[in-house]
């Protein structure tokens, strides 16, 4: 994306949200007290899609099982079986 794009796609959401959430500086962007207030909100959104995408590999999609059990249990039964899983 370049940066004629990305600071239509700033305006235009500001635009649409009746706020303004970058203060423009010589250098770029300052996030504004309204900019801030979503950050959090946002950042999780966007992690939460970062790792859903990164559990696909080779064309397929990858679920992650964790299991808490007992080290005997672990060391004597499951972890032989692990590969066939």
């Amino acid at each position: 994306m370049t940066q004629a794009a990305l600071s239509h796609q700033i305006r235009t959401l500001e635009d649409r949200l009746g706020v303004v959430l970058f203060r423009r500086v010589p250098r770029g962007l300052v996030l504004t007290d309204e900019g801030m207030a979503p950050a959090p909100v946002v950042t999780a959104a966007l992690d939460s899609i970062g790792d859903t995408l990164d559990r696909f590999s080779g064309g397929r999609f990858h679920e992650a099982l964790y299991l808490g059990v007992v080290g005997t249990f672990a060391i004597g039964w499951l972890i032989p079986r692990l590969a066939q899983f």
